[in-house]
């Protein structure tokens, strides 16, 4: 029976990877987004599979006891647990990793703690934005969730304080300039703990005009336009054509000074980051260490005053760039960054490192992972923002390491994404024996 289209009621059972509700229609599983366990609702399909079907709750027949009022109405496109109680939320993201990994590592995580910080809103330190036109005037759009139409927002509650700020001026200034939305592409805006921001525009023509109402002040340290290809769905700059001030801003953790780009890979939520870099400490001291997916060094260069060496590996040109004038700027002599894919460098993984990961979504690559296997460095530090790749990868990991540390940072508050920390020791024998391409 083809659901697509139709509006059908279920109830929810529990939410699962994803932050869907886990609801049945005529025995077929339906993820519904909207919807919180216990809660009767009524929902319109999205997508229909053959084993699932996805829909989003359009009428809460019976709510849950947990469930309180969003903040924005596009929620949905942002953070769909805005609905949840922060209480229940790190419930949920508990529960969820247990199952998780159990079912796809087949591994029991017992007393699991979860990690939070004091603030909900206003944590991230870095917001893309899409654009929208209606009566001749843009403003700032995010896609509809589950759609490939926009939605006009006024500001994101998830953003610094600082980059709603600058979003807002510069939607102004276009309006002011009557700069059309089919010439935009993006916004991606950055900030630090003191408010301190930069902003990349990126255009889909190369003659796009100066924007002069547009000023540094002690706040905006940086604005710059990039051409950016239009056939490329992604906002990457193929060209800059205008620079104001700062391409960079700089953040301080562990009082290392860090500086990153608008598309450099940098942790977005620096509190709750650097509790996951004390827990890192025991195990890093003292250590030769080997960084993949290293960014612009916020592990490596942020752990440096403790341990003896470091190699960065990252695949991001402008990562790597400032990864290593981060070294330079800081004093390292005995650290190095490589820009290259992980896969390619592995002659650098030895039994006397300690590996650390902190892949993307895609988790880590099956030749790092079969490297890992064969030259078995002393220990891994792995820091994932995807449990069902982290679980899959430490089903095989786990033939040659023993799980030490485990432990959930809620990087991510009203939204269903998980931050996983976990330590492998090697085992102190093994008589598995592994195969390249396993």
């Amino acid at each position: 029976m083809k659901l697509k289209g139709q509006t059908i009621e279920c109830e929810i059972e529990k939410l699962v990877f994803g932050g869907y509700g886990l609801g049945r229609y005529n025995k077929k599983v339906i993820f519904v987004c909207n919807a919180l366990p216990g809660e009767t609702i009524e929902a319109s399909v999205i997508k229909d599979k053959k084993d699932y079907s996805e829909a989003i709750a359009t009428t809460i027949i019976t709510p849950s006891p947990f469930r309180q009022e969003a903040l924005e109405e596009h929620y949905l496109s942002c953070s769909p647990w805005q609905i949840l109680s922060f209480e229940q939320e790190n419930y949920w993201k508990q529960a969820i990793t247990q199952e998780v990994f159990q079912t796809i590592g087949e591994i029991d995580l017992e007393d699991l703690e979860i990690v939070s910080g004091p603030e909900r809103l206003h944590y991230r330190n870095k917001i893309e934005f899409s654009f929208t036109e209606s009566e001749n005037q843009v403003s700032l759009a995010f896609f509809k969730r589950g759609q490939k139409q926009r939605q006009p927002i006024p500001h994101c509650v998830l953003a610094h304080s600082s980059i709603n700020q600058q979003a807002e001026l510069l939607i102004q200034e276009l309006n002011q300039q009557s700069i059309s939305e089919a010439s935009l592409k993006a916004v991606i805006l950055r900030s630090n703990r003191i408010d301190q921001t930069i902003v990349a525009l990126f255009v889909k023509g190369p003659n796009f005009p100066a924007l002069p109402g547009i000023q540094l002040d002690d706040q905006l340290q940086g604005f710059t336009v990039y051409f950016s290809n239009p056939k490329s769905p992604a906002s990457v700059p193929t060209r800059t054509l205008h620079q104001l001030g700062s391409p960079y801003i700089t953040e301080t953790i562990n009082n290392k000074q860090l500086q990153f780009g608008p598309m450099s890979f940098f942790q977005v939520n620096v509190h709750l980051f650097e509790r996951v870099l004390k827990d890192m400490h025991p195990f890093v001291e003292g250590e030769d260490i080997l960084d993949y997916y290293c960014g612009v060094g916020s592990i490596g260069i942020a752990v440096s005053d403790v341990v003896k060496s470091c190699v960065m590996v990252d695949v991001g040109e402008e990562s790597i760039f400032y990864a290593q004038k981060n070294i330079r700027h800081n004093g390292l002599p005995d650290f190095s960054a490589h820009c290259n894919k992980a896969e390619k460098l592995l002659n650098y993984i030895d039994s006397d490192k300690v590996v650390i990961l902190d892949p993307p979504r895609a988790g880590i690559h099956h030749k790092v992972i079969n490297a890992l296997r064969i030259k078995k460095p002393k220990r891994i530090v792995y820091l994932s923002c995807n449990i069902s790749t982290c679980a899959r990868d430490l089903r095989l990991l786990c033939f040659e390491y023993n799980i030490v540390f485990t432990k959930i940072y809620n990087f991510f508050p009203a939204t269903p994404h998980i931050e996983f920390l976990t330590i492998l020791d090697r085992k102190a024998t093994s008589l598995h024996v592994v195969t390249e391409g396993r």
